[in-house]
């Protein structure tokens, strides 16, 4: 088993802390306290907070580019199947998290950080792509109605995905993230 270096075990404290405590409430002082790492070694790696939040965005958008693209790529499965598939992963994660901190990526714009908003929009515009690679394969295949705008469809399941999030981190529980994804589905099938 590969040990974890230093540098990536600080990200993925810091990404848990930013969701449990907000990007604004983290400090340096918690990333320290949280991973263990000292404080010297921390700046080695990010001479920054901001090199940090940038770090945190670049692995949180890989665990779920992982997880889509994997999903989006399944063609044996219906493309109504592999949206289901990405609410239950998301649902997964949200689980895994106990729904705290809402979307990962988008938490992540209170930093206020050219490179971040950068970044978050590249990936929401790659997102939104993979979703209308599977919406544009729905309609190919008959599954979803034939006059659904495509780029809008895919925007709205990235809000729908988004707005389910937050519902999400509100109630406590996935229920209303599963549901949303059923409602979606139900508004676009055949």
């Amino acid at each position: 088993m590969k040990k974890i270096s230093n540098r990536d075990h600080v990200i993925a404290s810091a990404s848990a802390l930013f969701l449990q405590k907000g990007l604004m409430n983290t400090s340096m002082d918690d990333v320290v306290a949280q991973s263990k790492v000292s404080k010297s070694n921390i700046y080695y790696h990010f001479k920054s907070k901001e090199e940090l939040v940038v770090a945190v965005l670049d692995y949180r958008a890989q665990l779920l580019r992982t997880v889509l693209d994997e999903i989006a790529q399944a063609r044996d499965l219906t493309a109504a199947r592999r949206i289901e598939q990405i609410f239950a992963a998301l649902a997964d994660e949200l689980n895994g998290r106990d729904c705290v901190g809402g979307c990962p990526i988008l938490s992540l714009l209170s930093a206020q950080i050219p490179q971040v908003r950068v970044r978050i929009h590249a990936f929401m515009r790659e997102l939104q792509g993979v979703a209308e690679n599977v919406l544009r394969e729905g309609v190919e295949r008959k599954e979803f109605k034939a006059g659904i705008p495509v780029p809008e469809t895919a925007a709205l399941l990235i809000t729908i995905l988004e707005g389910a999030m937050q519902l999400a981190e509100s109630y406590g529980n996935t229920e209303a993230f599963i549901n949303a994804g059923a409602t979606f589905l139900h508004l676009i099938q055949v």
